[in-house]
């Protein structure tokens, strides 16, 4: 019998998350939902030490700390430095600190780092610059942790919902449609899958 996945699940204190850690539990994973905020590097490190203990080690993270302020519309010229922070820069913070969490509990045995990455960053997105410059970042933050990684057979890799799901998660079905992508993700049988990101989004983006 294949052993359940070991995940720790950040951003779990918003909708989303919450529905993305009910999709992978019902697809056989065992969670650890970490609610605190990536917001520092002793704070990161301390979640991901508490998951580890609690699941008997680490086979994957997902992070999917997606705060509402990222969510709000706001015009291009009505976006001012303190806005640009918390939807921007403070989301790839959480990132960068949640991957210097990871590495050690997964560098012995290799492991899977999932970013969430929304696809509106692909097809411009009116009115949410902060994210959607937020989102391609991740997508290049993918794929260079990768290439350092790589040989330490750990893989980081996105996974792109639409705005839609992350808007409402429960409306569009977030357990049913992402949960066994992100499943995939996370799991030994996307070992060979690097730097990528994955879009599950109905199509609302088409490009190459």
């Amino acid at each position: 019998m294949t052993a359940a996945l070991r995940i720790a699940l950040t951003g779990a204190a918003e909708p989303f998350a919450r529905e993305l850690a009910a999709g992978l539990a019902a697809a056989g994973a065992r969670l650890c939902a970490i609610a605190e905020a990536m917001d520092a590097p002793d704070a990161a490190r301390r979640a991901l030490d508490r998951a580890s203990r609690e699941l008997g080690g680490l086979d994957a993270l997902v992070h999917a700390e997606v705060p509402a302020l990222a969510l709000e519309l706001r015009e291009l010229m009505q976006t001012d430095a303190a806005r640009w922070d918390g939807a921007c820069e403070a989301l790839l913070r959480a990132a960068l600190f949640a991957l210097q969490a990871a590495h050690p509990q997964l560098r012995e045995r290799g492991g899977r780092v999932v970013l969430i990455a929304p696809t509106h960053s692909q097809s411009g997105a009116a009115r949410l610059v902060p994210y959607a410059a937020a989102a391609e970042a991740l997508r290049a933050l993918a794929k260079s942790a990768s290439a350092q990684w790589r040989a330490q057979r750990i893989s980081v890799n996105c996974l792109a919902p639409s705005l839609d799901a992350l808007r409402d998660p429960i409306g569009w079905g977030v357990r049913g449609e992402l949960a066994a992508p992100l499943h995939f993700l996370a799991s030994p049988a996307a070992s060979a899958v690097v730097g990528v990101s994955l879009r599950v989004d109905r199509g609302q983006w088409l490009g190459s």
